[in-house]
C-alpha cells in the first residue's frame, strides 16, 4: 500500500529530481575540477584560500544535496529518522558555510577595489583565521 503511494509521488515529482540530479552532478564535476586547480596552484596564498574553501565546501555539500533526493523517491517509505536529520543538517551546514564563504570572499574584493593597500595586509591575517574557523565548524 505505501509504495502505491510512493511510486504514485515519486511519478508526480519526476521533473525536479531531475532538475536536482542534473544541477548536483553538475556541481560535482565543476567544483571537483575546480578544487583541483586550486590545490594544485604553486603560489597559494590567503587570495586562493576563500575559493579553495569555497570550492571544497560546495564540491561536499552537492554530494550531501544529490543524497538528499532519496528524500523525495522514498517519502512514503523512508524510516531512517536518523539518516533524515543528518541529512538535513549537513545540508544546512553546507548552504550556510558557502554563504559566509562568499561575504567574506565579498568583503575582500571590495577592500581590493575600494580601499588601500593598508587594509589587504590586515585582511590577509584575518580572511586566514576566518577560513580556518569556517572549514572547523
Amino acid at each position: 500500500m505505501d509504495t502505491d503511494k510512493n511510486d504514485a509521488n515519486t511519478v508526480e515529482i519526476v521533473p525536479p529530481i531531475v532538475y536536482m540530479s542534473t544541477v548536483c552532478s553538475a556541481g560535482i564535476i565543476g567544483n571537483f575540477v575546480a578544487l583541483i586547480f586550486y590545490v594544485s596552484r604553486k603560489d597559494k596564498s590567503a587570495v586562493t584560500l576563500v575559493p579553495t574553501a569555497l570550492t571544497g565546501n560546495d564540491f561536499i555539500g552537492s554530494i550531501v544535496l544529490l543524497a538528499t533526493i532519496a528524500g523525495p523517491v522514498h517519502s512514503m517509505t523512508y524510516t531512517n529518522v536518523a539518516a533524515c536529520k543528518l541529512q538535513g543538517f549537513l545540508s544546512h551546514v553546507f548552504v550556510m558555510n558557502s554563504v559566509f564563504l562568499l561575504f567574506i570572499l565579498a568583503v575582500n574584493r571590495f577592500l581590493n577595489i575600494c580601499k588601500t593597500s593598508k587594509w589587504k595586509s590586515i585582511f590577509a591575517r584575518r580572511k586566514a583565521v576566518m577560513c580556518n574557523i569556517t572549514c572547523t565548524t
